[in-house]
């Protein structure tokens, strides 16, 4: 539903905290902690500061903290980029 209505040029706020689901079809993300918005940004932005993830008690997307743990060069979110970094360390 989300690609038809992004086609449609619709707009959709989602309130969630499956990070998965948000990396995946989201590119703007407003963090909100103890009833204030916190952070407002891109996908990168959101989950690549520490802060904002700890204040709002969300974790990155699993992929990010595969990337991180790995100690990858590039973060990121998605599995076709992961493996791409990975290959390159190989």
């Amino acid at each position: 539903m989300l690609h038809v209505l992004k086609e449609d040029n619709v707009g959709v706020i989602t309130i969630t905290h499956d990070m998965e689901f948000v990396a995946d079809n989201f590119q703007r993300i407003v963090a909100m902690a103890h009833k204030n918005i916190i952070a407002d940004g891109t996908k990168e932005e959101i989950f690549w500061n520490e802060a904002v993830l700890e204040d709002s008690k969300i974790c990155k997307p699993v992929i990010g903290e595969l990337s991180e743990l790995l100690g990858l060069s590039r973060k990121t979110l998605y599995l076709d980029e992961i493996v791409e970094e990975i290959k390159k360390h190989c």
